[in-house]
């Protein structure tokens, strides 16, 4: 992705997966990952920045799709006891359905598929102010089926200083990459 202006591309403080997943960050703050159940990105948001711009590429490494998860992050600790609210819009063909999730310990915000690549633009907005709460936008789209899309929004009800993100299946592993951005300071 050519680098947009005012978007500055960020390299995560320390990067750790579940099971046997493993994957590296490389000089320009590439994260790239393999069959991982989980990826936590730690030390990436800051008072740098108060908007985030999340660039994912996932492949499900089992048969099908699955959701994506999002949980914030606090000096290296999921916030599992956060309240999730989000909502979606999905359009797979020609059929558009939407969905409402209440009291969540993690946001969806994307589908991985292993018959080809699927790819999330996550954008957070306010995740290190610990005077307001934390909302997100996802877009995601791939080809699973048919031409499949799902927008998704929504809020996290802590009130903190997150200082990373956490990305996740429930069941399988996923691989990919992962870039993110700060943007308006």
């Amino acid at each position: 992705m050519a680098l947009l202006p005012g978007l500055k591309l960020i390299t995560p403080t320390l990067v750790t997966y579940t099971g046997s997943g493993s994957g590296s960050v490389d000089a320009n703050g590439t994260i790239t990952y393999s069959d991982a159940p989980t990826v936590r990105v730690n030390g990436v948001f800051t008072s740098s920045f108060n908007n985030y711009y999340i660039a994912l590429e996932t492949n499900f490494t089992s048969t099908g799709y699955v959701d994506l998860f999002l949980q914030m992050m606090k000096s290296g600790i999921p916030n599992i006891n956060t309240t999730y609210y989000s909502q979606y819009i999905d359009a797979n063909s020609t059929t558009v359905t939407g969905s409402r999730t209440t009291a969540a310990n993690r946001a969806t915000i994307g589908v991985a598929s292993s018959s080809e690549p699927s790819f999330t633009d996550l954008y957070i907005f306010s995740p290190f102010n610990s005077s307001t709460s934390t909302c997100f936008i996802a877009n995601g789209v791939n080809g699973y089926g048919s031409i499949y899309m799902r927008d998704y929004v929504g809020t996290v009800s802590d009130v903190e200083t997150n200082d990373g993100f956490v990305i996740s299946v429930d069941p399988g592993t996923i691989s990919g990459t992962i870039h993110v951005y700060g943007f308006n300071k």
